[in-house]
């Protein structure tokens, strides 16, 4: 009788951890692959974030961040005062030029600038090429671009206002012995998500139920378990 109990037992169990792991199947199988827009030119990004199409995404910058710099900064509107030519600045935070073009996947230079110290621009001549930048905008996208190079010129040089092609970004900061010369970090564009700041926290809670799961085992029973 003991014999047959611990038999049902153990059946009974293993049913239960078959219909855990269809459901977990079920649920893997939907959050690695999310229903999307069929679109042929569908921009291909992390499969834990939702695809923007390439129609036109555009947005006013509000935080950057460079990983490889350990860099993280929010970003202030910036504009110019013709009274005394000069434009928005923090010893803190960096400045969208508010004359450029919102940050977007289409075309045009997108200027953020920030004084040459610690706290703001000081770690760019550090920038390495590939580098990897992050912008997210007011209306809840991620703009990714890499580092391409950089160049100094004198502060009456236009160029950041008059360029055309490809989307990228431009940061612009002092440099010279009297920084009496502008730094332009040139930026591509390579690819626009929509923000989810909770995509970290469910990759962790997907883990977490993955690795109890394979932690479960089958019961052992002694074998002169005496069912009362």
């Amino acid at each position: 009788m003991n014999g047959w109990l611990e038999k049902l037992r153990k059946l009974r169990f293993y049913i239960i951890v078959g219909v855990l792991n269809v459901s977990s199947l079920g649920l893997l199988t939907y959050y690695n692959n999310p229903p999307v827009a069929s679109s042929s030119r569908s921009v291909v990004v992390p499969s834990n974030q939702k695809v923007i199409q390439t129609d036109t995404v555009a947005g006013r910058p509000v935080s950057m961040r460079i990983p490889s710099l350990n860099l993280e900064l929010p970003i202030d509107e910036g504009f110019y005062n013709e009274s005394d030519s000069t434009w928005t600045l923090s010893g803190y935070n960096a400045h969208f030029a508010m004359p450029t073009m919102l940050a977007n996947n289409q075309e045009g230079n997108t200027l953020v600038y920030g004084h040459n110290n610690k706290y703001v621009f000081g770690p760019l001549n550090k920038l390495q090429p590939g580098a990897q930048l992050e912008i997210r905008t007011d209306n809840g996208h991620m703009f990714y671009y890499t580092y391409e190079s950089a160049v100094s010129v004198q502060p009456d040089d236009l160029s950041v206002f008059t360029y055309e092609g490809p989307p990228i970004l431009t940061l612009q900061t002092c440099t010279g012995n009297w920084n009496e010369l502008r730094t332009l970090s040139t930026f591509s564009l390579t690819r626009v998500i929509k923000y989810n700041p909770n995509a970290e926290r469910d990759n962790a809670n997907r883990e977490k139920f993955m690795n109890e799961l394979q932690n479960l085992s089958v019961p052992s029973y002694p074998s002169s378990t005496t069912i009362q």
